[in-house]
């Protein structure tokens, strides 16, 4: 019974005082601008025509793509040449796409511990001295308690 009192006594000194830590909250937002590119290529259509010139022993033909000329020599063998002009009927188209990209992580909380000053106050004399007057009276009453009821023989 006495240890336990003086148990008590000894752990009711203390008050509990709570550790803060901080907190820190982050919102990350990350835009991301990109071009894209494309390419393509339009092919354009010729447009049907001819023209052709002729003779007794030859001819030419004539486009706006290509010229022909063709001849028959004088020991009847044929000849024929056809010649493609340097003419491009294809154009590349470019066009950009502009593409924004917008990424939020969220909210992060990350828990900082804080270094925690413990400041020890300093007990003066006087509660000291209190707490062994106490200490002493209880024992006293408990050893007169015990002697009324005749625990401790004398």
């Amino acid at each position: 019974m006495a240890l336990l009192a003086i148990a008590t006594l000894m752990l009711g000194c203390a008050t509990v005082r709570p550790v803060p830590i901080e907190t820190t909250t982050n919102i990350q937002t990350v835009v991301r601008d990109s071009l894209v590119i494309h390419r393509d290529t339009v092919t354009i259509s010729i447009p049907d025509e001819s023209s052709a010139a002729y003779q007794v022993q030859s001819s030419h033909l004539e486009s706006t793509v290509a010229y022909s000329d063709a001849s028959v020599d004088s020991t009847g063998l044929l000849s024929h040449t056809l010649v493609n002009k340097p003419v491009k009927f294809e154009r590349e188209i470019v066009y950009l796409d502009k593409i924004r990209t917008e990424y939020r992580d969220s909210i992060v909380t990350k828990e900082v511990p804080v270094e925690v000053e413990v400041v020890q106050k300093v007990i003066p004399k006087w509660a000291w001295m209190l707490l062994v007057f106490n200490l002493l009276a209880l024992i006293i009453s408990l050893l007169a308690c015990m002697l009324k009821k005749k625990v401790i023989p004398l």
